[in-house]
């Protein structure tokens, strides 16, 4: 990373971070309408007449993985001249940070469960920048 944009990444980190914790200060309703109209819209794709709980549900907890996938891959990107640990603690302080910030929420809650998904998306983006890094140097020599 040279200096000229060696503010990308910190940038688009620190975005995406406030975007996930926006996302978990909106109010129950807004979200789960959110989230209900991406639901809605799988259920017409599969023909579905009417929409299932547990397909509102998995729309929900893979917004978190996704969310938390791109953040990773982010972090991969930018800390790959710094130690892994900061990365990994990163990704776990905005986990549970994110699920703290729905206390402030008097219909939402926080859930161990939801920190545990949002941390393995954020460990898999890693995984996945950090593979097609290995894949892309290997393939440059």
């Amino acid at each position: 990373m040279n200096k000229k944009n060696g503010w990308v990444l910190p940038t688009l980190i620190g975005a995406v971070t406030l975007f996930i914790w926006a996302q978990s200060l909106l109010p129950g309703e807004v979200s789960g309408q959110e989230s209900g109209f991406f639901a809605r819209l799988l259920a017409t794709l599969f023909g579905l007449e009417s929409l299932p709980t547990w397909l509102h549900a998995l729309v929900r907890k893979a917004a978190h993985f996704t969310e938390f996938a791109v953040l990773g891959g982010l972090w991969s990107g930018y800390g790959r001249r710094r130690p892994l640990r900061c990365g990994w603690l990163y990704g776990l302080a905005v986990a549970a940070t994110d699920e703290c910030l729905q206390f402030i929420q008097p219909d939402r809650g926080p859930a161990v469960m939801d920190v545990c998904i949002d941390y393995a998306g954020y460990l898999c983006g890693w995984l996945a920048v950090l593979l097609v890094a290995l894949w892309w140097q290997k393939k440059e020599k």
